[in-house]
């Protein structure tokens, strides 16, 4: 009687141990697809589309560049352009 007693509470451990590595497996999976999801969602181009259905747009016209003096210019600068930068 005692040994069918234990061979039970032994059975019993083993299901819950199959269980509980199944339900590893899934979280693990679930885990999986939110890290895939989040670096699809990381992307320049997600990004933008994100923006863009927030109305947020890019703004062209304030663009920035350092000439190679060193000196930042901005959209309201007069901005040289061509071989006189590149020759200093």
């Amino acid at each position: 009687m005692s040994l069918l007693l234990l061979n039970t509470v032994l059975n019993q451990d083993s299901f819950e141990a199959d269980r509980l590595r199944d339900e590893n497996k899934r979280i693990q999976l679930q885990q999986d697809q939110v890290r895939q999801l989040n670096s699809e969602n990381d992307t320049p181009a997600a990004i933008a589309e994100g923006a863009e259905a927030l109305n947020q747009r890019r703004d062209w016209d304030s663009v920035n560049r350092i000439p190679s003096e060193g000196r930042a210019t901005g959209a309201g600068d007069a901005v040289r352009g061509g071989a006189e930068d590149r020759d200093r």
